[in-house]
């Protein structure tokens, strides 16, 4: 066994638990941002600080695209009313109905009475006829929407980040190769 005053023996690096600790606390907040933080997707996408303006940019302008697309598709498609002629669904109604009848009506009218007022709003009801549309199946494709939306929204969010990071990066290779 070497002796500590020997100077040529060299002794590894001895290292307490509470300092692997206190290090691995370090290398995760220093060096590696959660995967829900900007930074990951920054560093991961390698885009810039410059570059954030164009990749807001492009996620705004894909959510954009998504909203109305889906709000098309739910003024042709009518998912909701489709939707209530599977037994499966009509049977979840009506034990629904059966467990709580008073939330069930007041929902109902509820959704009922602000759809109606909605569309016979004088500022919103000029939008659908201007483009030759029913007032109020627009705004009952308008609330299908957002109860879609807002359902879809952590497969969505992701992916419209994840395409607009993309985006980005397409756009900064383009620009190297010209």
């Amino acid at each position: 066994m070497a002796s500590i005053s020997n100077p040529n023996v060299v002794l590894p690096n001895v290292v307490s638990n509470e300092e692997k600790v206190v290090t691995q606390q370090e290398k995760i907040t220093k060096k590696d941002p959660s995967i829900f933080s900007h930074d990951y997707w920054m560093q991961k996408h390698n885009i810039k600080t410059a570059d954030v303006p164009r990749t807001f940019l492009y996620f705004k302008t894909i959510s954009y695209v998504s909203w109305f697309a889906t709000w098309a598709l739910c003024y042709r498609l009518r998912p909701f009313k489709t939707l209530s002629k599977y037994d499966f669904v009509i049977n979840k109604m009506n034990s629904l109905r059966a467990k709580y009848p008073n939330a069930v009506t007041k929902y109902t009218n509820f959704v009922s009475e602000k759809t109606l007022k909605l569309s016979n709003n004088k500022y919103f009801s000029k939008i659908p006829l201007s483009v030759g549309l029913k007032s109020k199946r627009f705004t009952e494709s308008f609330v299908e929407n957002i109860v879609i939306n807002k359902f879809a929204l952590p497969i969505t969010f992701p992916t419209y980040i994840y395409v607009a990071a993309t985006l980005t990066k397409n756009h900064k290779i383009k620009d190297l190769t010209n």
